[in-house]
């Protein structure tokens, strides 16, 4: 619908057009009222000037001035007024002449004129009051009665004459009445119709302004021949941060290309007027600068004004600011890529972790057997290089948030002054720390080894920022976040209690084009060998698997604050972390150990590793193998199971199964992947130990250890 069908306007103009027709009446009644003034002042005159004529005359005047000026009355009540002056005049002079009077044909007309006012009612209403009127001054003509201005004139009609006289003028009326009735009836039913269509008109606008402020749609008229748009609403303009009067003042290619338009979408925008000049409806979606510095993307549809020449130039525009759901694209795709990089990241992990437990374990084998310090030192550095494959393996588990949290109840001021008393060691002198810690800080509920290693992540990215020294601050607080901080940051976090944990530097801060990409993995600004790329993308990771969020603040050449927010605990009873205790000395010679795992060069290593740490390993390859064996022969002293393995029993169903026979079996659980290596609950004993590979041969006999050792207390 173009601007210009307003049904508002519309139901104005019809009104408008009553009320010209009421005036073009009252003028007509006016010009009726100055021959019929004159008549009877001038037959007044003839039978002398007295108080009657001057009433008359005063009275004249003053309904002519009325009738004529629009501005004291309104249109419709001037011609009643006149009407009823006139009526009121013509019996007057009725009475006064009797039926000679030259006023007597306007009795006839008056009532016509009452139809065109009020209706077939008040027309007939006036034919009966003129009826009886009439009647009423037959009377006084024939009863010679008494009258203000004199004795009545001689009558020269009977009485006969004068009700027929009376008949016909009636008769007259009605004709006239019901004609104009007509006539009024079928104005008044086009009326009702326009009514009723424009109401229907008027709800069809509503409507569709309703569906277009929900849906956020702007309306315009652009020419382009004159370079301007020369219509457009409000809801329009406000998409670029102005009113309709200051964006229709605009210039297309100087004002609107030039300076509204983004300067990366210019010269998209020169090819979307190309294409217009062309005829050709077009569909465009641009980024658009506010005065107040916002870019905001706007969505705009283009189709000829006239379809039957579409090169005229003037086009309709819709307009949909669709900043947010660009926005909503990035966080799903976003997500979707985390989500993808996850699956990915845990089957690589699996494998990968694998392949490093057989490389760890065959290199302590090699380095127990190992007879010169060289052959020792190189045995180490593979050993080093894979423990460092390991902890790159846990920084994307951590960054895809499916690393294996062992968390307890913390608090965050103590884990930042025992930061900072290894801090000193590890800045350069010209960096100086300062910390900010809230007395009464809430705890919190998370892994204390992942967070202490998210805030060195954090303190070693101050200090390269800080090449040439400043100054680092590590700050704690209490903070209350509520649904409108949650939308406004678009978190994905409950509303609650949260403590705060930041760390800011005084360094070069991070420029905007870094600020989109500073969490993805292995994404670095810092020269080759000085990074993996991985640190804020795990402590992102980390954060968000916790149930928190992270906040980055930065500034060039000012400095960066980057916050971390944990949730706080509810109630204040700690949850201890679990702990894998130590056996001191060696393992206890001839304990049987049956072995579980599908991958059979892994196998193989811990096969050799545990024999010669002097215990009595079965191996077994699945766990359907590995419960016929212990079905027949239920007497070891442990089980170290694998979780994920081919056959009907995995490893947490083997652990039960084996349980069902002897209740107090110990079970040390390994797997490659952290979501596997989070067993507890399903039924599992609270002191089973979980293992992530690759594990060094030492830490996998002390785990052993410390579940014989509790299965015996």
């Amino acid at each position: 619908m173009r601007l210009s069908e307003d049904p508002e306007a519309f139901q104005n103009e019809l009104l408008a057009q009553r009320s010209k027709t009421f005036d073009n009446l009252a003028y007509g009644v006016a010009l009726v009222l100055v021959p019929v003034s004159a008549l009877v002042i001038y037959f007044a005159i003839l039978d002398g000037w007295h108080l009657y004529t001057t009433v008359q005359l005063c009275s004249f005047v003053l309904i002519w001035v009325l009738t004529l000026n629009k501005r004291l009355v309104p249109s419709r009540p001037r011609v009643s007024i006149a009407a009823i002056f006139l009526f009121a005049t013509a019996l007057g002079e009725v009475l006064r002449v009797g039926l000679l009077s030259a006023t007597f044909p306007m009795l006839a007309v008056l009532p016509i004129l009452g139809t065109v006012i009020g209706g077939v009612r008040l027309g007939v209403f006036g034919i009966a009051l003129t009826a009886a009127a009439l009647t009423g001054i037959g009377w006084f003509h024939f009863n010679q009665q008494t009258v203000p201005f004199g004795v009545l004139p001689e009558i020269h009609f009977s009485e006969v004459e004068w009700a027929i006289r009376i008949g016909n003028l009636a008769v007259a009326s009605t004709i006239g009445v019901f004609v104009v009735g007509a006539l009024y009836r079928f104005h008044q039913s086009a009326n009702d119709t326009l009514h009723r269509r424009n109401t229907d008109l008027m709800k069809s606008k509503n409507r569709l302004e309703q569906s277009a402020r929900l849906a956020g749609l702007g309306y315009a008229i652009t020419d382009l021949n004159a370079g301007h748009v020369y219509e457009c609403d409000e809801a329009y303009a406000e998409m670029h941060g102005l009113t309709a009067a200051e964006f229709t003042a605009l210039d297309i290619d100087s004002n609107i290309i030039g300076e509204i338009i983004h300067e990366e979408d210019r010269a998209l925008a020169m090819d979307v007027k190309r294409r217009l000049s062309n005829g050709e409806s077009v569909v465009s979606e641009m980024r658009h600068s506010f005065p107040n510095g916002q870019v905001r993307f706007i969505r705009k549809i283009f189709a000829p004004l006239d379809p039957a020449d579409p090169t005229e130039g003037k086009f309709e525009v819709v307009s949909q600011d669709v900043t947010d759901g660009r926005r909503m694209q990035q966080q799903l795709a976003h997500t979707q890529k985390m989500d993808a990089i996850g699956q990915m990241t845990g089957g690589m992990a699996h494998d990968f972790n694998n392949l490093l437990a057989v490389i760890m374990g065959n290199l302590e084998l090699l380095r127990e057997e190992a007879t010169s310090e060289r052959e020792r030192e190189m045995i180490d550095a593979g050993l080093g290089a894979t423990e460092r494959g390991a902890n790159l393996t846990k920084s994307m588990l951590s960054f895809a948030r499916r690393a294996e949290l062992q968390t307890e109840v913390v608090k965050l001021n103590d884990l930042v002054r025992e930061a900072k008393n290894w801090i000193g060691r590890t800045l350069p002198a010209n960096i100086k720390v300062e910390t900010s810690l809230l007395g009464g800080l809430w705890d919190v509920e998370v892994d204390p080894g992942a967070t202490e290693n998210a805030l060195l992540n954090l303190i070693l990215n101050a200090r390269d920022a800080m090449p040439d020294g400043g100054r680092l601050t590590l700050e704690t607080a209490n903070i209350r976040i509520d649904d409108e901080y949650i939308e406004d940051r678009e978190e994905d976090i409950e509303p609650g209690r949260y403590v705060m944990l930041a760390v800011s530097d005084t360094g070069h801060g991070i420029p905007d084009d870094v600020m989109e990409n500073i969490y993805e993995p292995f994404f670095s600004t810092k020269a080759a060998g000085s990074g993996s790329g991985m640190g804020l993308s795990m402590v992102q990771g980390f954060v968000k698997q916790s149930g928190g969020a992270i906040h980055v603040y930065s500034e060039p050449d000012v400095g960066t604050t980057i916050k971390l927010y944990f949730q706080a605990v509810t109630g204040q009873a700690d949850k201890p972390a679990l702990q894998m205790g130590t056996r001191p000395g060696a393992p206890e010679a001839g304990r049987s150990i049956l072995v579980v795992e599908d991958d059979a060069e892994v196998l193989a290593v811990l096969d050799a590793g545990l024999k010669k740490a002097g215990y009595a390993v079965t191996s077994a390859a699945t766990g359907d193998e590995a419960f016929e064996i212990f079905a027949g022969d239920p007497a070891f002293d442990a089980l170290l199971t694998d979780i994920v393995m081919p056959g009907t029993l995995r490893g947490t169903e083997l652990a039960r199964s084996m349980r069902a026979i002897n209740p107090d079996l110990p079970v040390v659980f390994m797997s490659g992947y952290a979501r596997e290596a989070t067993v507890h609950g399903n039924g599992l004993h609270p002191g089973d130990i979980r293992l992530m590979k690759p594990v060094r041969m030492s830490e996998l006999i002390r785990a052993l250890e410390t579940a014989l050792g509790s299965s015996e207390v």
